[in-house]
């Protein structure tokens, strides 16, 4: 409700309170009854009036609400691109691999003192051994203990016969890489077993397997002839 109206209120309650205290002073005790009437619908349009005058004015005004404000971006972490192939897609980080040596090296403690030391490596493919035998890998092993020295040999990995008689001038031929094949000096074990020989010259044999790459070794098996292994040599540290 505005000012104008307030006032234009408050003037006209004033005449409705004028008019009735004048019909009061001037109107006679036989007055007619709607006279009365009219008197008391006038004082009530009169309360009426002062109580929405007092409600508008007492009224608080509404208070404008602020808007809100946007809630302040986290600043973003930057991470580092991914490796992308030619094609866009990403590709994961994978480590280099070097490759593994084939030979395979221990150390023992001798219960009379010192260590033997040994190096070897498993034959790319097998041997044929009759029953009661069965098909089977073979190890070539060098070998320095400080009771027999500095020796090498190879050797089933389970039973057979390998022919080989230090009386009869056991020879058994061997191959570096592509050069021409030699007849190597071999020699049986001292405990007899037949499933291993040694080879002689012992130092000159290692000084050949660290340039070489690749070995073969022809032995004769009981009842199943000449048979030649291969031996991936490469990297032989000794």
């Amino acid at each position: 409700m505005s000012d104008d109206e307030l006032e234009r209120l408050r003037a006209e309650n004033e005449q409705l309170k004028a008019a009735l205290a004048g019909r009061e002073q001037g109107t006679p005790a036989s007055a007619p009854p709607h006279a009365s009437a009219k008197a008391g619908l006038a004082v009530l349009i009169g309360v009426a009036l002062l109580v929405l005058l007092v409600v508008a004015t007492c009224r608080p005004a509404t208070e404008k609400s602020e808007p809100l404000l946007p809630a302040a971006r986290p600043e973003q972490t930057a991470v580092a691109p991914a490796a992308t192939d030619a094609a866009g897609a990403t590709q994961p980080h994978i480590p280099t691999e070097t490759s593994a040596s084939p030979w395979r090296y221990d150390e023992d403690e001798d219960p009379m003192g010192g260590v033997t030391k040994t190096a070897c490596v498993t034959s790319k493919d097998t041997v044929s051994l009759s029953w009661p035998y069965q098909a089977q890998r073979m190890q070539f092993c060098i070998r320095r203990s400080p009771k027999f020295g500095l020796d090498a040999y190879t050797a089933l990995e389970g039973d057979g016969q390998i022919l080989c008689n230090s009386y009869s001038r056991c020879h058994i031929r061997v191959r570096f890489d592509d050069q021409t094949a030699r007849s190597w000096p071999g020699a049986e074990a001292a405990d007899g077993s037949s499933n291993i020989v040694f080879l002689n010259r012992t130092q000159t044999l290692v000084t050949n397997l660290k340039s070489a790459k690749r070995l073969r070794v022809e032995l004769e098996f009981y009842q199943n002839g000449l048979q030649s292994v291969e031996y991936d040599v490469n990297g032989l540290e000794w």
